[in-house]
């Protein structure tokens, strides 16, 4: 017979596991390593490619040389059915001057072209969009409204290849760990939380930090270690692109014992999902 422990420590893997698998990746591209963990592969054979991505303080970096400048990859694939330095299409970044400056990226017939779409801020995860112009024969990138078109090596009205994934560089490798998140496709908001505090809860309330990119309405649903969801906190509206810290949330409802927190967000009554700095898209709670 399982003892209750082994219950519970299996529940917050299953738990984890589901929602790090359906939710988002948390990629690593290790000090002294171009490639990220974990190594995925995956097939692109659609006109669009869209995900929600994610740096926090590890993609600040400084190399000191000319090598600052050079662009490293975020996601994206190869295309027209062949290696990605002969046709691919992809978003890029790097850091310069307290910026994430994104990029759109294109190898045409072997050629690699470059441009600049806008820039993101640490913290705050935001979509991407590659998508295929009307004749087939340009990307269209977008980032944060702005959209620039590069030219493609094919006229297929498919992207065909295979997934490309985060990799530092340039010429030199990462100074230094450096995590970004990624979700690829997926009904997110641009919202994130940072924390919850205390935990272990203590006198039946606590405190989340928000991060919002624009205005919406954020809620929070609880699930028990069985997965039921006990509790629904009903969306209460954040103006404003800012930082909210300190917003009480109270648990009074709760016995003691292990739950989960998952955030959501209304945004013109659509319901969607919302970052937190764990794997998956909740968070742990334990009332005491």
């Amino acid at each position: 017979m399982q003892n209750p422990v082994s219950k519970i420590l299996l529940w917050i893997l299953f738990f984890g596991a589901l929602n790090l698998s359906a939710v988002a990746d948390d990629f690593t591209i290790s000090k002294g390593d171009h490639y990220s963990t974990p190594r995925k592969v995956g097939l692109v054979w659609n006109d669009t490619i869209r995900f929600k991505a994610l740096f926090d303080s590890s993609a600040e970096y400084e190399l000191g040389d000319g090598d600052q400048k050079d662009t490293n990859k975020l996601f994206g694939a190869s295309d027209c059915s062949s290696i990605h330095t002969e046709n691919s299409a992809r978003f890029g970044w790097r850091w310069n001057a307290g910026n994430v400056q994104i990029m759109a990226l294109v190898h045409k017939g072997g050629k690699l072209n470059i441009l600049p779409i806008g820039e993101a801020e640490i913290g705050v995860p935001y979509d991407y969009e590659i998508k295929l112009s009307d004749d087939h024969w340009s990307y269209l990138f977008t980032f944060r409204g702005n959209t620039v078109s590069i030219p493609r090596g094919c006229s297929s009205s498919e992207m065909r290849g295979y997934n490309l994934y985060p990799y530092f560089g340039g010429n030199k490798a990462a100074p230094h760990d450096i995590r970004i998140k990624i979700e690829e496709g997926g009904n997110f908001a641009n919202f994130s939380v940072d924390q919850i505090y205390p935990n272990p809860v203590q006198n039946q309330f606590a405190y989340v930090d928000l991060k919002l990119a624009e205005s919406m309405s954020i809620g929070f649903r609880i699930y028990d270690l069985t997965g039921k969801m006990t509790q629904l906190i009903r969306p209460t509206f954040f103006s404003g692109a800012q930082t909210h810290q300190g917003i009480r949330v109270d648990f009074d409802f709760l016995m003691p014992g292990l739950y989960f927190l998952e955030p959501f967000a209304s945004v013109d009554g659509e319901e969607k999902r919302g970052f937190v700095r764990t794997p998956g898209h909740a968070m742990k709670l334990i009332v005491k």
